[in-house]
């Protein structure tokens, strides 16, 4: 696999089907065996970050000056016991944890949506009734 620097662009529909399965779009993918982090944040969205983000941001914290050893363990003890680590199968599924389902309100119909170096899968509701309060805000900001 490679290390190349890639992007996550755009918005896609997709269906978790009856086992809790999503297809991740190819475009997305490296290839086979794909390795991905899975964070339940606030209700309606799960954070997904590659290998490559999940290997900067330990890294982050390992480097990061004037920490000491147990705040850094602490810190990878809270960013890693929070992680759900899928693999893509052959046809670009990962399998979602019922739990991490629950806890961000998502069900059949979800929107991926590319943030740059990683993407987030969204409950469709939630992200049209978050992008609209976003988009009057920015409006608001700019006196439009």
């Amino acid at each position: 696999m490679t290390t190349a620097a890639r992007y996550f662009t755009g918005e896609f529909d997709h269906t978790i089907d009856s086992v809790n399965r999503l297809i991740i779009p190819s475009k997305w993918r490296l290839g086979q065996s794909e390795e991905l982090f899975l964070f339940a944040r606030d209700v309606g969205r799960v954070a997904v970050l590659p290998r490559a983000e999940m290997d900067k941001l330990l890294q982050d914290i390992h480097s990061a000056p004037g920490t000491s050893a147990n705040e850094k363990r602490d810190r990878s003890r809270a960013l890693f016991s929070q992680a759900v680590q899928v693999t893509c199968d052959k046809q670009g599924r990962v399998t979602l944890e019922a739990k991490l389902l629950k806890h961000a309100g998502l069900k059949n119909s979800v929107l991926l949506v590319g943030i740059g170096y990683r993407f987030e899968i969204w409950n469709s509701k939630a992200y049209q009734s978050q992008t609209a309060a976003k988009a009057a805000q920015v409006s608001d900001e700019l006196g439009i």
